[in-house]
């Protein structure tokens, strides 16, 4: 296994690229501050637009236990950051608050000052233990529950997407809901997050079998769109530990089959890659992984590779 480095060539420099999903983070676990962002943003790729996804902090510390989550937003709108960085903003919204949700929604709007693009509610839910490690504890089934829609059509109202997070045994309940909402659109974070981890260790063949089945029901849907990214998650089957940097090339070999399929069913219309940063960032250097995507679409037209890089992710989030 190779050890990359940012002095891996850049490929294709003059694609242009919106990264639709990424955070900035300042705990243990993780550091990635606006600084570290910026810092990624000159290394050569030409993004030309981010997108910022929340991560669960900032919060208020006082106050409605619901608007907490406004702090997020107002902590990024603070920042002195270039227009184009963190364009748009995917805030937090909790779905079970039902019509309630709409005072959230409408702080969140004030606080963003024109750059809310979106509302993300993780649902990720598993019975092993070690893969629950959302702060606000979902339960199964969130998604068809008569209160989370209700919740959604508000967001609907206000024409914005709902990225979801879940695990590929869910996507059932992305699939109903996507089909009681024919008008909303949602959007499917790190590929629908096929599970390799825990009791699924083991079992990658299995799998990904049964994700593609579940994702190939999905694709039937017009207004589910996917992000494509997320592959250095170990939970999802990538090989590489912490701190092992593969190359580009590496991460194209074992992510191809799969990114290329799912291009298939969704169109290049309704996939846009993401950087996932700095979650990915623990495993892959930043310019190794858009060389890595743009080898796995090397074949593709000039316009699918577009819409790829950009269109999608633009006209989701940024189009007015």
């Amino acid at each position: 296994m190779s050890n990359a480095t940012e002095a891996e060539p850049i490929l294709d420099a003059a694609q242009k690229i919106c990264d639709p999903h990424h955070h900035l983070m300042d705990n243990e676990w993780a550091r990635y501050r606006l600084e570290d962002l910026l810092a990624d943003l000159q290394r050569g790729h030409r993004v030309v637009s981010t997108i910022y996804v929340e991560a669960g902090a900032p919060y208020r510390s006082e106050g409605v236990e619901s608007l907490r989550p406004v702090g997020e937003v107002e902590y990024v709108r603070g920042l002195d950051a270039p227009e184009c960085v963190m364009a748009g903003i995917v805030a937090f919204a909790d779905l079970r608050l039902g019509s309630n949700i709409e005072a959230v929604l409408e702080a969140q709007e004030t606080a963003a000052r024109g750059r809310l693009c979106g509302i993300r509610f993780m649902t990720a839910w598993d019975p092993h233990p070690e893969l629950n490690f959302l702060s606000y504890r979902p339960t199964p089934g969130l998604l068809r529950d008569s209160t989370v829609l209700r919740a959604i059509k508000h967001i609907g109202r206000r024409e914005l997407p709902l990225d979801c997070w879940m695990y590929a045994h869910q996507l059932g309940d992305l699939l109903a809901a996507a089909r009681a909402l024919p008008d909303q659109i949602f959007v499917l974070d790190h590929m629908g997050t096929p599970l390799v981890a825990a009791p699924y260790a083991g079992r990658l063949e299995q799998v990904f079998a049964e994700w593609r089945q579940r994702m190939s029901e999905l694709a039937g849907c017009s207004n589910v769109r996917l992000k494509i990214g997320g592959l250095a998650l170990k939970i999802q089957g990538a090989p590489w530990r912490r701190g092992t940097w593969p190359d580009s090339e590496e991460i194209a070999a074992f992510w191809r089959e799969h990114v290329l399929w799912c291009i298939e069913q969704f169109g290049a219309n309704r996939c846009m890659f993401e950087s996932n940063f700095p979650i990915d960032r623990l495993v892959v250097r930043y310019v190794s992984l858009w060389n890595a995507y743009k080898r796995i679409v090397a074949g593709c037209s000039p316009d699918e590779r577009d819409q790829l890089f950009h269109g999608t992710a633009h006209r989701t989030y940024l189009s007015t």
